[in-house]
C-alpha cells in the first residue's frame, strides 16, 4: 500500500486500468485495489505478477490481455468489464507509446504507434464506456496525459502532439458528458520511474548530464504519486472537477526551460 492510499476510498467500485502490467499502470491498479475497488488490468503483456501482488495485499483484480492498437480491442475491454465486473465506474486509459526523436527522424510507423495508442484508443474506449457509465448513474474517465504536451520539448514533438490532442479530448468530453455525471480528467506526469522514462533518459542523458537535474524539483517521480493523482480525481472529493489536466511534474511546466540537445 502506498503511503497516501486510503482504504475504502473506492470501496465497491469497478475500475478498468489499461497499460496495467508495469509502471504507472501497475501502481494505479494496486492503488485502486488497495482502496477497495475491483480492478480489470488490461495490457498486451502478462499481468500475472500484478494480480499476485494485489491478491497478496487483500485486493481483487482480474486481467485481460489486449492490444489496444487494434480497433476491435476497445469493445472487447468494455464487454469484459461489464461481463465480469457488472459495470464500469472508473476507466483509466494509461496504455501509450512514447518514441522520442527529431521530427525529421520520426517514421510513419512511430507516428502511427503513438497516435493509435495515445489518442485513437482513448477515444474508442470512451465511445464504448459511455453507455454503461450512463446506465450506472455516472462515472470517471481518466487519461494519462504528459507534461511534454503542456510545453515544448525537443525530441518529443510527435509524442507531445499526441498527448496534447488527448488533453483536448479531455476538455471536450468533459463538456459533452457533464450532465450524465461522467467526469473526464487527466494526469500529466513529468519524468516518472518507468521503463519509458528510462529509455528517454538514455536519449537525453547521452547529450551530456542527467536530465533530472534540469527539473525545478530535481528528482524522478514515483509511479505511486501518479496513481494517487488518478485515485483523487476519481474520488468523491473531486466531484466538482472535470475537464482538468493535473500536472504531477516536479514543476517542469511552471516555465523551466530544458535546453535542446546539440546538433
Amino acid at each position: 500500500m502506498t503511503e497516501t492510499s486510503r482504504p475504502g476510498r473506492h470501496q465497491g467500485r469497478r475500475v478498468v486500468v489499461t497499460g496495467a502490467a508495469g509502471g504507472i499502470g501497475a501502481a494505479t491498479a494496486r492503488c485502486f485495489a488497495n482502496e477497495g475497488a475491483t480492478v480489470l488490468a488490461v495490457d498486451i503483456a502478462d499481468s500475472a505478477a500484478l494480480l499476485d501482488d494485489i491478491s497478496a495485499s487483500g485486493g481483487t483484480a482480474l486481467a485481460l490481455e489486449a492490444d489496444l492498437s487494434s480497433t476491435e480491442a476497445a469493445q472487447a475491454v468494455v464487454d469484459e468489464a461489464v461481463g465480469k465486473l457488472g459495470g464500469i465506474d472508473v476507466l483509466v486509459h494509461n496504455a501509450g507509446a512514447a518514441l522520442p526523436g527529431r521530427v525529421e527522424e520520426l517514421s510513419l510507423e512511430d507516428l502511427d504507434a503513438m497516435w493509435s495508442l495515445n489518442v485513437r484508443a482513448g477515444l474508442l474506449l470512451a465511445q464504448h464506456v459511455i453507455a454503461p457509465m450512463r446506465a450506472g448513474g455516472g462515472g470517471s474517465i481518466l487519461y494519462t496525459g504528459a507534461a511534454a504536451a503542456l510545453h515544448g520539448q525537443p525530441m518529443l514533438a510527435g509524442y507531445g502532439a499526441s498527448k496534447a490532442a488527448l488533453h483536448n479530448v479531455v476538455a471536450s468530453m468533459a463538456l459533452e458528458y457533464a450532465r450524465d455525471e461522467i467526469r473526464v480528467n487527466a494526469v500529466a506526469p513529468g519524468p516518472t520511474r518507468t521503463g519509458m522514462t528510462a529509455r528517454a533518459r538514455q536519449v537525453f542523458g547521452g547529450q551530456g548530464g542527467d536530465p533530472m537535474a534540469l527539473l525545478p524539483l530535481a528528482h524522478i517521480i514515483e509511479p505511486e504519486e501518479i496513481a494517487e493523482g488518478f485515485s483523487y480525481l476519481a474520488s468523491s472529493a473531486a466531484r466538482s472537477i472535470t475537464g482538468h489536466v493535473l500536472a504531477i511534474d516536479c514543476g517542469i511546466t511552471a516555465g523551466r526551460f530544458v535546453p535542446p540537445p546539440p546538433r
